[in-house]
């Protein structure tokens, strides 16, 4: 609907500026220059969604819904914001909660930070609106993995079979309460990960 809803505007912004100028001499002039704006006010709309000023949805669900993603896989709850993966393994991006509901986020709110150590990915994104960090760890040699780190924090696991490898793989997600000295223990490894951007 994010996307579509931006189209649908645009080309109704269009038509309208081809019926007022059609008899126009100049008309052709002011077509070409109202389709080069409008361009730009969509671009620039996908990132400030304009939505947030008389839009606020009920639960993160619907946010992310009216995003365009797909069912959702993984939903974890910040203090001021949601991190979310799609059923698809699209990352989804961060939202924020307000007093009364939630508000869409884009990926230029999204900071995100990779980093590797040894078969693991580890990826940190923050939400620049809440100052917020979640961590999305994956284990690129397959099988389970025992996670904690310097914040207690409640991992989730995420399983995928791969049939024709003959392998699981395992992805986990927390939000991060205390991004100060943060460290990873992963299967006894401790890995120190720097949470600065």
């Amino acid at each position: 609907m994010f996307v579509v809803l931006r189209w649908i505007i645009g080309i109704a912004i269009l038509f309208g500026i081809f019926v007022i100028t059609r008899k126009n001499k100049f008309s052709k002039q002011i077509l070409i220059l109202s389709v080069i704006i409008l361009s730009l006010l969509i671009a620039t709309s996908s990132f400030f969604p304009i939505e947030n000023i008389f839009l606020t949805f009920s639960s993160p669900e619907k946010a992310y819904q009216y995003m365009g993603y797909n069912e959702l896989k993984v939903l974890i709850e910040g203090e001021n914001s949601c991190f979310a993966i799609d059923s698809k393994g699209k990352k989804a991006l961060t939202i924020f909660k307000i007093e009364n509901g939630y508000k869409i986020n884009t990926e230029s709110n999204t900071k995100i930070k990779t980093s590797y150590k040894s078969q693991f990915i580890i990826t940190v994104y923050k939400s620049t609106q809440t100052n917020e960090c979640y961590i999305e760890i994956f284990n690129s040699d397959g099988g389970e993995n025992t996670i904690f780190d310097s914040c207690n924090s409640q991992f989730i696991a995420k399983s995928e079979e791969f049939d024709n490898l003959n392998q699981t793989y395992y992805t986990y997600y927390a939000y991060i309460t205390d991004k100060n000295d943060y460290w990873l223990s992963i299967d006894g490894q401790v890995h120190k990960i720097d949470m600065e951007f």
